[in-house]
């Protein structure tokens, strides 16, 4: 299971550990830099130590989706077809558009 979170987590961990380093070095103040790497671990650990205390009831719940397996796999492919289908139509940024106008102009200012 270690081995399935560092391939799954090593393209999102990367650029988001180089965008926090490079935002905590350029910050006038030493706590400040501090308390954004402080956030930075605790959104890294926390998920981890969930899973450690769910790990038991996760491999419980995985062995009854077993017969479902294939199910799963069918809609996960669908879905792929349909999103490699919005890509290449450039209905993704279609979508995307649409989508921001229900953004909050909080967000939107925060962006």
């Amino acid at each position: 299971m270690g081995i399935t979170f560092a391939v799954a987590w090593t393209p999102c961990v990367g650029p988001i550990l180089g965008a926090t380093l490079a935002l905590a070095s350029t910050e006038g103040e030493v706590g400040r830099g501090i308390l954004l790497l402080t956030g930075y671990a605790a959104g890294l650990a926390v998920p981890f130590f969930l899973s450690a205390l769910a790990i038991n009831s996760f491999l419980q719940f995985a062995q009854k989706l077993r017969r479902y397996i294939q199910a799963i796999h069918v809609i996960g492919g669908v879905l792929l077809i349909i999103v490699g289908i919005l890509l290449i139509t450039d209905y993704m940024t279609f979508l995307n558009v649409y989508v921001l106008r229900f953004t909050p102009n909080w967000l939107l200012n925060r962006l």
